[in-house]
């Protein structure tokens, strides 16, 4: 066939040669080639599934020769000259020379090492010396041969991230996915500090205790660790806690800087779906799947309070805000108007059924009381048309989730999005008591944020895209970069940069002021 591009008649020729019936004999099924590169002397190598690797003569269209190289599939194949390495599905990276000068053609096996996943892409220098490979563990690891070394460069989740949180100075970022695992990353150096891994549980939600936290309690033998910390030498001494909710029910704080599990707790039988730390660290703030919502003592461990108002609907987001004493914009009950510098807040919990509670607390007087209770309409079926009853759990995993945050610069003012009539982000005034205004979106919202500088939000959708609209304007600019849906998006605190996720990856933005 011919193609056009840029003014120039290109023609491409196909060629069908017959594959060798010795590479076809001794399986049992069908063999595919599964990656190709080019080598020296207008050869071509290719993988199959199989574990064969074939070489080709790209001028007569021959199979020059073939040879098993392992029992599972080539994942990924990089040639240089006589040079050739290869990965296969088992994490065996071999290095080969091929030399088809030779009559009859000749490989030898240099060596090979084993990696900790399927090896589906490397990438070494012209001598094929030196070079990367990347592996389903989410790992890249350096490799030189002539040292016969390998050190792994990057870790990261093996299946999707749940959450991320930002610790309160900005200088880390915490990611947890199911997985299991709990990983602590410098967000100057992008560096992993340190990792936390629980095994056979997803990890579900995290967050950093404040500055002022205190030391939660020891771990005693009734509740034995199961989680594995692995730190780096990148870790440094800090008294920084990072906590972490688990598929299980239960809760456990870590200090980052000891690399250590240092407290567990168990408030729910059911998935933590989203948690928060009180800004004066005293307590810990567990929504689970079945709508409840554990107030636990940090120093103690035990369970102050559980609420129940969203029972039958999964929480899906929650969010926390600290009342100044100064601030006069906010409809606080009765008894509670003293609420600011001594441990005052403001808290609420949004479940998929698209109601979403405000709560006022002061945890050191035992106050924590309903501020307001808002319900948001929705169509009777989900977005593919399933019809939604009442009872089944289950069927609110159909739905976009309820997402909520606290206006930074309207203290009074509610930011929602969820599953409704319309496409939309709401803003609710908790004094006027109703929606005051509306943005419309193209997509449904899967993710929510709102800068801590009160400009921006963000948002994330299964479409693939971030993004960020202002607050005032409702204007907004579509981000692309995510190979699947977002799951999460969040500012660091100071609002300079945003991180968003999808699958196993972490997008980090810098967000640049004109």
């Amino acid at each position: 066939g011919g193609a056009n591009k840029g003014g120039c008649n290109v023609k491409l020729r196909i060629h069908d040669p017959p594959v060798p019936k010795e590479i076809q004999e001794g399986s049992s099924s069908a063999v595919e080639f599964t990656c190709v590169c080019f080598g020296a002397r207008s050869s071509l190598l290719c993988g199959t599934n199989t574990g064969l690797i074939a070489v080709w003569d790209t001028r007569t269209n021959k199979c020059l020769m073939f040879w098993k190289a392992g029992s599972c599939e080539i994942g990924s194949m990089f040639c240089c000259g006589d040079k050739l390495v290869t990965g296969s599905t088992n994490g065996c990276l071999q290095h080969w020379t091929v030399d088809t000068s030779a009559a009859p053609p000749t490989v030898t096996m240099e060596t090979a090492i084993q990696l900790d996943g399927a090896i589906f892409s490397t990438v070494f220098d012209q001598d094929v010396e030196m070079g990367v490979a990347g592996t389903t563990a989410g790992s890249v690891w350096y490799v030189k041969w002539s040292e016969k070394t390998h050190v792994k460069l990057v870790g990261g989740h093996t299946k999707e991230v749940s959450r991320v949180a930002f610790a309160a100075d900005g200088s880390l970022l915490a990611s947890c996915g199911v997985d299991g695992d709990v990983r602590v990353w410098s967000l100057d150096s992008l560096e992993q500090v340190v990792v936390f891994q629980a095994q056979r549980k997803a990890c579900t939600a995290v967050a950093f205790s404040p500055s002022n936290s205190p030391l939660p309690p020891l771990v005693t033998s009734s509740h034995p660790p199961s989680a594995t910390p692995t730190a780096t030498p990148t870790a440094t001494p800090t008294t920084t806690h990072c906590a972490a909710g688990y598929s299980d029910g239960t809760v456990r704080v870590f200090d980052v800087g000891g690399a250590k599990m240092v407290s567990k707790m168990h408030p729910h039988s059911d998935a933590i779906t989203a948690f928060y730390y009180s800004h004066d660290g005293h307590v810990i703030l567990a929504a689970c799947y079945d709508g409840r919502v554990a107030v636990m003592e940090v120093s103690t461990g035990m369970v102050l309070r559980m609420i129940t108002e969203h029972r039958g609907a999964p929480i899906t987001d929650m969010h926390y805000r600290k009342v100044a004493a100064t601030q006069g914009q906010l409809p606080l009950p009765p008894g509670v108007s003293e609420v600011g510098e001594d441990g005052g807040c403001l808290w609420m919990a949004a479940s998929g059924d698209r109601r979403v509670s405000v709560w006022c607390a002061e945890w050191k007087k035992g106050v924590c009381q309903l501020v307001d209770w808002l319900t948001f309409p929705g169509p009777s079926h989900a977005p593919n048309g399933v019809k939604l009853r009442k009872g089944p759990k289950c069927q609110y995993d159909l739905l976009p989730p309820s997402l909520v945050r606290f206006s930074p610069s309207e203290p009074h003012v509610v930011v929602y999005a969820g599953y409704g009539l319309e496409r939309c982000v709401l803003f609710y005034s908790l004094l006027q008591k109703c929606v005051v205004r509306r943005a419309a979106l193209t997509h449904w919202a899967t993710a929510l944020d709102v800068s801590p500088l009160g400009h921006l939000l963000a948002l994330g959708c299964r479409e693939r895209v971030v993004k960020l609209m202002d607050y005032e304007e409702s204007s907004f600019q579509d981000y692309l970069g995510h190979s699947d849906a977002v799951s999460t998006v969040c500012f660091s605190p100071c609002g300079t940069h945003l991180v968003s996720t999808s699958s196993t990856s972490l997008h980090i933005w810098t967000i640049k002021f004109k």
